[in-house]
């Protein structure tokens, strides 16, 4: 448990999407105040000393002297984005919380980040994750967006990444009110519903590039399915059509500098 976040009911608020009960956490009062307002039509009143768990907690530290606190987003345990903004912040857990809606089996989820260019998005290996949001400026100036968050969802069939819209309800003239304080960013991605053509996957490999189509998928493995997890064979068979069908980059070393390139030359 990270006990710089407040435990009980206080500095959780419990929303409502279709059928999901869902907890939003922040260390500071005034996030969570932000949360209140743009997620009045949504957000529960519970019983006294019912708690809902977390499923996004929004973590800011305290601004010193010109240095501004940085808001950080989890989704659950893993860290989603590291935002340019409270209202960033706000936007992308709004993003976030349709990923636990239910999907049609279709939609696969996979363990990467995903990032979108002017001519389709490119996956890259989760690995690289938390580089990418000490990077957000960098990518936005080379014209790349940064989904928030692992998984990411691709329709099996299209090949498509899919990002769903909010569905619940939000009170508009508060979230009109904070994009006013709080602009989006170039390189944010918005809140709208879109489907993006994956052209290119990036991972994490110290061999070379193989023929052996068997070999190929085991080096873009992690891409798809994290360290711990164990996929099903639908999840490799789309890895599979990923793999015919796009663009494939190995990295040998940590240098984020040289991820980035090669999605600027696919995507």
């Amino acid at each position: 448990m990270d006990n710089s976040f407040p435990l009980g009911s206080a500095g959780i608020v419990p929303v409502r999407t279709g059928n999901l009960l869902l907890g939003i956490r922040s260390n500071q009062p005034s996030v969570l105040d932000e949360f209140r307002r743009v997620l009045g039509p949504s957000i529960v009143e519970l019983p006294s000393g019912v708690v809902v768990p977390p499923n996004i907690s929004v973590r800011l530290g305290e601004s010193e002297g010109r240095v501004r606190s940085v808001p950080y987003v989890y989704r659950r345990g893993g860290l989603a984005l590291r935002a340019g903004s409270v209202g960033h912040a706000v936007r992308a857990t709004l993003g976030l919380l349709a990923t636990f809606e239910p999907r049609s089996d279709q939609v696969r989820p996979l363990r990467a980040r995903a990032l979108i260019g002017a001519n389709g998005a490119a996956l890259v290996s989760e690995l690289f994750g938390p580089s990418f949001d000490t990077k957000v400026r960098q990518l936005a100036r080379h014209g790349l967006e940064l989904v928030p968050g692992a998984p990411v969802f691709v329709d099996s069939a299209s090949l498509e990444l899919v990002i769903a819209a909010p569905t619940l309800p939000i009170d508009e003239a508060a979230l009109g009110e904070l994009n006013l304080r709080f602009p989006l960013a170039r390189g944010e991605v918005g809140l709208g519903a879109r489907r993006v053509p994956i052209r290119a996957m990036v991972a994490f490999s110290m061999g070379e590039p193989s023929a052996s189509p068997a070999q190929r998928l085991a080096q873009i493995f992690p891409i798809a399915v994290g360290p711990e997890t164990t996929p099903d064979g639908d999840t490799l068979q789309l890895l599979a059509s990923l793999l015919e069908r796009t663009d494939v980059s190995l990295v040998h070393d940590y240098d984020i500098d040289a991820v980035i390139a090669a999605v600027r030359a696919v995507s």
